[in-house]
């Protein structure tokens, strides 16, 4: 079963600059010789090598990097990839011939501090190839496989001597004109906002308290709307998508708007937005206060005196002139 080896999405992206600036690691030469080449929509990918131990359990690392694997630099390569399409990608094993490491010793590799230790065989890999990443850049889908000469079979450590994978419906990545997945998209259009009031222009009012908000001329002549001047009618507010009545008092530049609000902010804020916007009236106008005559009614006598009973309890007086 194939496991997963997690790396940062920047590491990928350092991997494919070096992928792609570096064709060698594409047809390497030497005792472990990598072999990746593009035909008929697909990808090869052959291996051939000999680890061949030494006295102190390393072993020729020609044609090889070390890739970090938990704590140990696994020796491999890595293999990246523009994939077509959107199936899965299932590397086909065409070829594969691989045999235990010798008996008495186990190999030796460095970890990611430096030092040279044997290694655990539950330390490598259970594969000789895996997909280690998959993104997209610009839109383009590519991966990044790893093959190593070193993994572990049944608790055992094995090392390869041929393998031969293929790839459907993708090509290497160095075959791929870099310039082409880097290059500057053209920008894509502005979609309308779904509110077409959202492109009106309008001014953001901030609320903190609730009540009676006033709004003077001078106000509103300081963010570019002239009240003295201005259809009043054409005068619309909103919050949250909802219409709030307005009052316009005054005339000329005496004139300001009224509205009120309601209890401000919620659970994560301490303040609403109210948005005015100078739009053509429909036929019934926009939501204004409404308004009551308040005429001294004088059907009826006004009094110029009252009268007012009350109780008196248990009265006591305090001296502070005596002890």
């Amino acid at each position: 079963m194939m496991r997963p080896i997690r790396l940062p999405l920047i590491l990928l992206v350092c991997l494919l600059f070096g992928l792609v600036q570096a064709p060698g690691l594409l047809h390497s030469s030497g005792p472990n010789k990598l072999t990746v080449t593009s035909t008929g929509g697909a990808t090869a990918i052959t291996w051939e090598g000999s680890l061949t131990p030494r006295s102190d359990g390393t072993f020729d690392r020609t044609g090889l990097v070390e890739l970090t694997l938990g704590s140990k630099l696994i020796p491999g390569q890595l293999v990246a990839l523009r994939v077509h399409g959107e199936a899965p990608i299932l590397p086909q094993i065409d070829q594969f011939v691989y045999e235990p490491w010798p008996m008495g010793s186990l190999p030796h590799l460095r970890s990611i501090d430096g030092t040279l230790a044997e290694v655990v065989p539950s330390e490598l890999p259970e594969q000789p190839f895996q997909l280690l990443r998959e993104a997209r850049l610009h839109g383009t889908r590519i991966a990044v496989l790893r093959v190593t000469p070193l993994f572990v079979e049944h608790g055992l450590p094995q090392r390869l001597r041929q393998l031969t994978l293929t790839v459907a419906d993708s090509e290497p990545l160095a075959h791929w004109s870099w310039d082409e997945a880097i290059k500057v998209q053209p920008a894509v259009t502005a979609v309308a906002p779904t509110n077409p009031a959202a492109a009106l222009p309008a001014v953001k009012l901030l609320v903190k308290r609730a009540g009676l908000q006033r709004l003077t001329t001078a106000d509103l002549a300081a963010v570019g709307i002239d009240l003295a001047t201005i259809d009043p009618q054409q005068l619309r507010l909103r919050t949250q998508g909802h219409e709030v009545p307005l009052e316009v008092r005054g005339s000329g530049t005496d004139r300001e708007l009224r509205f009120v609000a309601d209890a401000p902010g919620d659970r994560w804020n301490q303040h609403d937005y109210y948005w005015l916007t100078l739009e053509a009236p429909p036929v019934q106008g926009w939501a204004r206060m409404a308004q009551r005559s308040v005429a001294t009614i004088t059907t009826t006598p006004i009094r110029s005196s009252a009268i007012e009973i009350g109780h008196w309890y248990a009265g006591t007086r305090y001296d502070s002139t005596r002890s």
